[in-house]
Formats: C-alpha cells, structure tokens, sequence
C-alpha cells in the first residue's frame, strides 16, 4: 500500500459520538471524570501502568497496512471512540489482515509452482530436450507430414496447459500463462505500429500466441523459447532428407528475418541478455542411435 489514502478496511471503523455522553453531567462532570479532573488522572495513570496498554500505542506494525490501522486507532481514541470499540475493531481488522495476506501468498505459491512444474525436464538443457525429441520424431513421426510439426506436437505435450483445449496440430492450444517458462513451437512474429517485431496473440486469448498456421507477413521460427516470461532463444531445427543431406535455411532465415526478431525482442537488455539463434543439425547435433 503506497501514498496516504485509507485502506478497506473489512468492518467500518467504529463511529464517532455526536456528543460526549458527559455532557448531561454538566459542567462539574466532566471536570470530575476527563484528563483534568481526579478520576480522568487515576484512570489515565491506570492505562499508562497497565501492561495490557492499548496495541496501537504499545505494540508495533509489520506493514504498511498495520500503520495505517494503528494511525486510524489513535485517531479515532483521539476522537472520543470508546476504546474498547476501538479495540475489538482494531482486533477484528488485525485477524481479518493476516488472514488476506495468508491467502495472497498461498496464491502466489500456486502461480509460481504452475509456473516452475513446466519449465524444463531437470538435467537436460535446451538443445538435449529439443535433440530428444527430434529423435522421437526421426524415429517416427506418426500422422504428422513433417519431422518438425512432430516436434511441435511432443513439446505442446509437455509444456502446454492440458485444459486449454486442443491445438489444431495435435496437443494442447496454450502455454501454462502467457508469461510461461518453456518452448513455445512454431509462434508468428509480425511487425506491429513501431515496426518492431512482436508474438502475433490470439484474438481471442490476449498474451497467448497465435495458433493460425500462417499468418501474412510474419516469420515462423521452428522453436521459441521463454525463460524469465520473456523469449530468450530462438531455434530453426535442420532434420536429414532423403537424399543424404540436411534441410536447408527457410526464406526468412535467408532474409535475416529471424536476427530482426532477436533484436526487436531484445531492446532494453543488456548485451549478455539478448535473445539469442540457434540453429540445430539433428543428423550431425543429435545422437540419436544412443541414450540422449
């Protein structure tokens, strides 16, 4: 909480009395039994003694909300409130405080877990994970007409939410979050009104990466890979052909479009952590006759 604005508080703070109730005692009455008179001075001399003293006075806040309370709870004794409504209020908020900051924090451990379970197979670095899978695929590439959407199926399969229904490719249609660690297979990049390279998102998902096959104008590298929510890695995979030889580079590779899309996405880093290309020759990169 930042600036000087109240809180919402989870119970109005008690109110203020319209006027003392001493009043009806007269002018000799209130003398008698406020600050100034001798039963206002043994009940305040009580209250300073006291080791049960009022916990905005004798106890200290943990954050920036439990300040805000005690300063209400001066405030309001200031006023008049009688403080035993104060504190059973100021108790009520403290319970009330505590619970909300438990239940926040149980949430962020829920998001942070759900994004760590997909990350990364543990032991395996990127190239090795893609190398396996490249060889799953090599081995058999099932329905799909090339090695590389095979490729991109396995790795929807693994990274992908299981509940964001069904890719039209094969596997799930979405990363976990659109800020998720991980792979994200054959995602567009088309220059938007700065002329800077950006994820072509799905109009009906915002920070979800398209699912359209081809999109007019926007280069489609074979694997872009998140970490730290932002793209990190940029890998074109090369399988063998028929014919003894290995693909060759695609139009957009040829044209350097892939290196504008490295240096659109990686303006405002520093040189260490700039996107970086990859390119892996699975025939030559891959050792896929043995374990990998």
């Amino acid at each position: 909480m930042s600036g000087t604005a109240e809180p919402t508080w989870s119970r109005p703070p008690p109110a203020v009395p319209s006027s003392p109730s001493l009043t009806r005692l007269g002018r000799w009455g209130r003398w008698l039994f406020k600050g100034g008179g001798p039963v206002g001075r043994a009940a305040s001399a009580i209250f300073d003694a006291s080791p049960t003293a009022m916990p905005w006075v004798d106890e200290v806040p943990r954050d920036d909300f439990e300040r805000a309370l005690f300063a209400k709870a001066r405030e309001l004794e200031a006023q008049g409130v009688d403080r035993d409504e104060i504190l059973k209020w100021f108790r009520g908020e403290g319970v009330a405080h505590a619970k909300n900051k438990a239940e926040d924090e149980n949430k962020e451990k829920k998001k942070s877990s759900a994004r760590s379970e997909n990350v990364r197979i543990s032991g395996k670095t990127n190239k090795k994970e893609l190398c396996e899978v490249a060889c799953e695929c090599l081995k058999n590439r099932g329905r799909h007409a090339t090695y590389q959407a095979c490729v991109a199926e396995k790795l929807r399969d693994r990274y992908y939410d299981p509940k964001s229904g069904q890719h039209p490719a094969g596997g799930p249609r979405r990363p976990m979050s659109p800020t998720a660690d991980g792979p994200r297979p054959e995602v567009s990049y088309k220059k938007g009104p700065d002329d800077k390279y950006a994820p072509v998102e799905s109009q009906t998902s915002p920070g979800m990466p398209s699912t359209a096959p081809v999109v007019r104008g926007a280069p489609r590298p074979d694997v872009s890979w998140w970490s730290g929510g932002r793209l990190t890695e940029i890998w074109e995979m090369k399988f063998p052909t028929t014919d003894g030889g290995v693909d060759g580079q695609t139009d957009a590779q040829r044209a350097g479009r892939y290196r504008d899309i490295a240096q659109d996405q990686s303006i405002g880093r520093s040189h260490n952590d700039r996107v970086k290309i990859n390119t892996i020759d699975v025939k030559r990169d891959c050792k896929c006759e043995a374990d990998s």
